[in-house]
This record gives structure tokens, C-alpha cells and sequence, in this order.
């Protein structure tokens, strides 16, 4: 049985704002949060400077937006 802050366990829960799918609401909120926020964060990028709000978040966009430096 699931609890209520559960989906079906199958990746049902769709950020309202991107494709990303989940199996728990928690990790939509947390995804959010992190990429969908107007907030900025601490951590900024060497490269362009754009500001994020943790070290994954500034991976993540490294990785996405800036491929020939990662090695």
C-alpha cells in the first residue's frame, strides 16, 4: 500500500513546469525548488556567472551548458 505522499511507484508525477517525471512528490518538490525557483543561489559559474542554489544545480548546468570544459 502507498502512502499519500507517494505516487504508483511507476514515475507518475509530472513537473507542472518541465518533462521530468516522479515517483515521489517530495522529489518534485526538491526538483522545483532547485530548477524551476526565480530564486539564485550561492554557487555560481566560473564560466558565465549565471547563480544557482547548490552544487548539483551548478553541475548540472556546467554539463548542460558549457560541455567542452567538463573532462
Amino acid at each position: 500500500t502507498k502512502w499519500p505522499h507517494q505516487g504508483s511507484g511507476s514515475g507518475d508525477i509530472k513537473c507542472p513546469y518541465c518533462i521530468r517525471m516522479f515517483v515521489y512528490k517530495s522529489n518534485l518538490r526538491i526538483h522545483i525548488r532547485d530548477f524551476h525557483s526565480a530564486d539564485v543561489g550561492p554557487f555560481s559559474c566560473t564560466h558565465c556567472g549565471k547563480q544557482v542554489k547548490n552544487r548539483s544545480c551548478l553541475r548540472v548546468h556546467i554539463y548542460r551548458n558549457h560541455p567542452r570544459s567538463v573532462f
